[in-house]
């Protein structure tokens, strides 16, 4: 499967960085992940979160990491819950290519950021580092 056919519906991740069926493949971008006006400070927060992954992985003697389908679904459905209050902005907007003529679908909403903001966003990948369980990641 391509990633073309994969997004068909729209983006699917876990924490934006991970894609079930393309192992050893990490995203760094908006897309389902972490958004500031300051992108240097995310694309910075991303790189810690993928340098402590990959430690992690060399560490317990893995070669691959792959998401779980269940992580997936579930952070897909955080994105589009999280999305929610920009789809009445997105309504409201003149029509045009960034809301389908002003009718947002949900794949609109699948290809957007978390929409909780930058500092919860970070907020979740620290907690998930500090676990220290590597939820919702397959290693082997």
């Amino acid at each position: 499967q391509t990633m073309t056919e994969k997004w068909a519906d729209g983006a699917a991740t876990f924490q934006g960085f991970h894609m079930r069926g393309f192992p050893n493949l990490f995203l760094v971008s908006i897309v389902q992940s972490g958004f500031s006006v300051n992108f240097p400070h995310m694309l910075d927060e991303q790189a810690k979160h993928l340098a402590y992954l990959l430690d992690e992985v060399r560490r317990r003697g893995a070669e691959v990491v792959e998401t779980t389908q269940d992580a997936e679904d579930a952070w897909v459905q955080t994105i589009v819950d999280s999305a929610r209050f920009n789809v009445q902005f997105l309504e409201a907007c003149t029509p045009g290519y960034y809301n389908n003529e002003g009718r947002p679908a949900e794949r609109t909403v699948r290809n957007g950021s978390y929409g909780g903001g930058s500092p919860a966003f970070t907020r979740i990948l620290e907690q998930w580092r500090a676990d220290g369980s590597l939820e919702g990641l397959e290693l082997s």
